[in-house]
């Protein structure tokens, strides 16, 4: 019978390694993100971004306001009624097959 061979994998020990090398360098890092955070957020040019969203959303605001203020005449009282007065003769005429001429 012949043995096999045993591998022995010791984790714990690496795990506190790299957490005792990570929290001795902790303020390294710390200052170094930082640092990269500070730097990106000075060439972070925020008027472009705001321009860019405000022509994007800028035609589908006024279509909206164009799209509300058309509702807003369409249905009036009045307009509501003239429309509902024609499609009332509209229909009268095609039930009743009277053609204009």
């Amino acid at each position: 019978m012949t043995t096999v061979p045993t591998i022995r994998l010791e984790i714990e020990g690496m795990k506190h390694s790299v957490l005792h090398r990570l929290a001795v360098h902790h303020g390294e890092l710390e200052e170094a993100v930082d640092a990269e955070v500070t730097r990106a957020l000075e060439a972070f040019d925020a008027a472009a971004v705001a321009r860019n969203e405000l022509a994007n959303l800028l035609p589908d605001i006024v279509r909206e306001l164009v799209n509300d203020t058309i509702r807003q005449v369409v249905w009036s009282p009045e307009v509501r009624d003239a429309l509902r007065e024609a499609t009332t003769v509209a229909l009268v005429k095609a039930l009743t097959g009277e053609v204009e001429g």
